[in-house]
């Protein structure tokens, strides 16, 4: 900060924070704005696909249709196609969050799932 003859400085206006201490609560801000994204309604199809840089087809294929993930999603982190009155498939956001931190890893490796057709 540059301070010149005319600026008054009143210390109590600042505080002085250490660089490491500044990123870490810069860090805790991302983390808290993450949360609160994830306790908000549902999300639908397309928001799911456009969070995930995945097409809908992939997700369908992938993850929706295949029997080992739709047991464990169905009713807890999914509502499928006709479960809500036909609205369509909608998504817990903290459930579908929590379910692809601990299978995508897995499901990307598994050659038998195509990202799409054309890869």
């Amino acid at each position: 900060m540059q301070i010149t003859s005319k600026d008054e400085l009143n210390p109590s206006d600042y505080v002085l924070i250490k660089k490491d201490d500044l990123e870490l609560l810069q860090q805790h801000i991302v983390e808290l704005a993450e949360q609160a994204d994830l306790t908000g309604q549902w999300w639908t199809l397309k928001e799911v696909t456009e969070r995930y840089h995945i097409s809908r087809e992939w997700l369908l294929n992938n993850i929706l249709f295949v029997p080992k993930f739709e047991k464990i999603l169905h009713y807890k982190a999914v509502m499928y196609d006709g479960d809500g009155g036909g609205r369509g498939y909608m998504f817990e956001p903290q459930g579908f969050s929590d379910f692809m931190k601990k299978w995508f890893p897995d499901i990307a490796k598994q050659k038998k799932y195509r990202r799409d057709k054309h890869d």
